[in-house]
C-alpha cells in the first residue's frame, strides 16, 4: 500500500470514529502498520501529527454541532472530552474564542431575526474572556435594548 492510500484509509477511519476515543494505535492498526511507522508517514504526508489532526477534526465537528443548536457540554462529551473545561480550552486554542460565543451567535442568528446583523452591536461589545453567564446577560440586555420580543425561558 502506498502512502496516499494509507493516509486515505486512516482519514476515513478517523472520520468514522470521531465520537469515540481514538488512539494512535487504533488508527495505525486500521491500516495495518505499527504506530511508529504510521505516525511518520502521516506527519510526512499531512504536515501535522496524527493526534493533533484528530483533535482538530473533533473541534471542527463539535463547532458544527454547536451551530446546529446542541449544548456545549453535550457536544464536549459526545466528542470525547473528559471535562467541560478541557473542551473550552481546546476550542479557544483552536478558534481564539469561547464556544459559548459561538452558541450565543447561533442563538441570535437563528432565533432572533436571521442573518441581517445591520446596526446590531452585540459582537463589538464582547470580550474574549467573558463567561457564558456574562455573554447571556449581554445578549438579554441587547435584546431588550433593541426591543426584541422574546421569552427568557426559551433564550
Amino acid at each position: 500500500m502506498d502512502a496516499k492510500q494509507i493516509i486515505s484509509e486512516s482519514l476515513a477511519y478517523i472520520e468514522n470514529n470521531l465520537t469515540r476515543k481514538i488512539t494512535m494505535e487504533d488508527i495505525a492498526n486500521s491500516v495495518g502498520y505499527s504506530k511508529f511507522y504510521f505516525s511518520r508517514i502521516f506527519k510526512t504526508e499531512m504536515n501535522i501529527s496524527v493526534m493533533e489532526y484528530v483533535k482538530q477534526r473533533k473541534i471542527i465537528c463539535a463547532s458544527q454541532a454547536i451551530l446546529k443548536g446542541k449544548k456545549i457540554l453535550d457536544v464536549a462529551i459526545e466528542y470525547g472530552w473528559e471535562s467541560h473545561g478541557g473542551f473550552i480550552k481546546a476550542f479557544k486554542s483552536y478558534y481564539g474564542f469561547s464556544p459559548s460565543l459561538l452558541y450565543v451567535m447561533n442563538l441570535e442568528l437563528n432565533h432572533l431575526g436571521g442573518s441581517n446583523m445591520g446596526g446590531y452591536n452585540f459582537y463589538e461589545k464582547t470580550e474574549e474572556h467573558m463567561t457564558k453567564e456574562q455573554l447571556y446577560a449581554l445578549l438579554v440586555q441587547e435584546m431588550k435594548r433593541n426591543q426584541y420580543e422574546f421569552d427568557l425561558d426559551e433564550v
